[in-house]
């Protein structure tokens, strides 16, 4: 590998290029290299590109033009510069989604707990409800509301009530898309 700064701005056109196409994952110092462009053009990958100063690369993208650049571009420092921005990113997209591939378990967990307390909660109303009934100063009237009351939701919510596994469709192995 040459030092050239040509070849070091080649090296890192396309090393930003393989990140944003995916081609490659950067690891925790490349990622956090891209959080600026200083930064970056400070940055140094073994057998990859050197270390080369911010105004070096600015000075020579801003004459030169690479050929890797497309042409709607006014120069490579443009190209350079928007291409360290969409591979920070990419590489802060993949964080999030890994982060939140972390998280998911503890969703689910805390939306189980949740069901379960609706759950609970259902039946203490369910069971007052019931209890209410038993009572020998109820009206006529309220004591018939009550009980369509406890008809209905025993029906819609006979799910929550019942440990026992749910009835579903039996299970068949689809072949070639068709049942």
């Amino acid at each position: 590998m040459t030092n050239s700064t040509e070849d070091n701005i080649e090296a890192r056109l396309d090393w930003l290029n393989r990140i944003i196409s995916h081609e490659i994952t950067p690891n925790d110092a490349e990622v956090e290299s891209l959080s600026d462009l200083r930064t970056f053009l400070a940055f140094a990958i073994k057998g990859c590109f050197t270390q080369k100063a911010y105004n070096t690369i600015k000075a020579y993208t801003v004459k030169h033009r690479s050929i890797a650049t497309p042409h709607h571009y006014p120069n490579t420092w443009e190209y350079l510069k928007e291409l360290r921005t969409l591979a920070h990113h990419e590489t802060a997209a993949k964080a999030r989604l890994v982060e939140g591939e972390k998280n998911l378990k503890d969703l689910e967990n805390r939306a189980l707990l949740e069901a379960h307390l609706c759950g609970m909660a259902y039946i203490e109303a369910y069971e007052f409800l019931r209890t209410l009934l038993k009572e020998p100063s109820l009206s006529d009237l309220l004591e018939a509301k009550i009980e369509n009351f406890i008809s209905i939701t025993n029906v819609k919510y006979s799910h929550i009530t019942s440990h026992a596994s749910r009835e579903g469709g039996a299970l068949q192995v689809i072949q070639g898309g068709k049942p």
